[in-house]
């Protein structure tokens, strides 16, 4: 049985894992004050292809992975929501946003952010929050996303022109023209 890892590499580890650098989970897990990058990541390196850190990085992965797991259907009807979503949703019949709890799911789920002021009040009551900008995730990115998975592209590519600048397609082409010319 391989000891574990030390507290440092397992910071390494962790860092790894959250910011896909080698170099940046190093800088973030040793010190590097005095090190130059190349020799951050030559440390970087060596550190992750040794056989214990690399085990607990595949080891973090895998969690990760199954922590995470949403299928393909899940992420269609999450891309077809964001396509059909309605900002009308969003608000009551007095066009008044409404609370964030009072939205149905799927509105909730198509918010990409919020910008949100806290009014002071004068009294012992609560602040006021006022609620300035919503913004919710772009529908045109959904239906590129949408129509790159189910195929909407396809005839498109197949229609491309000929790439005059390959050969073989260039004297294709020429010869094409030089028999039109000859009708």
């Amino acid at each position: 049985m391989s000891k574990p890892t030390t507290i440092k590499q397992e910071a390494f580890c962790q860092a790894y894992l959250r910011l896909g650098d080698k170099s940046a989970a190093y800088r973030e897990a040793y010190s590097c004050l005095k090190m130059k990058p190349e020799t951050i990541h030559a440390m970087a390196s060596k550190l992750s292809s040794d056989h214990k850190v690399a085990i607990r990085i595949e080891q973090l992965q895998k969690e990760a992975i199954e922590r995470n797991k949403a299928t393909l259907d899940e992420v269609l009807i999450v891309l077809a929501d964001i396509i059909r979503f309605d900002p009308a949703a969003m608000y009551d019949e007095n066009g008044t946003l409404l609370p964030i709890h009072k939205m149905p799911k799927k509105v909730r789920m198509c918010i990409q952010s919020f910008e949100v002021q806290e009014i002071p009040s004068f009294n012992d009551e609560q602040p006021e929050t006022l609620t300035k900008k919503v913004k919710h995730y772009d529908k045109l990115a959904g239906v590129e996303k949408l129509m790159k998975h189910l195929g909407g592209y396809e005839l498109d590519n197949k229609q491309k022109a000929t790439n005059i600048f390959q050969p073989d397609d260039r004297q294709i082409r020429l010869d094409k023209l030089t028999s039109k010319l000859k009708k």
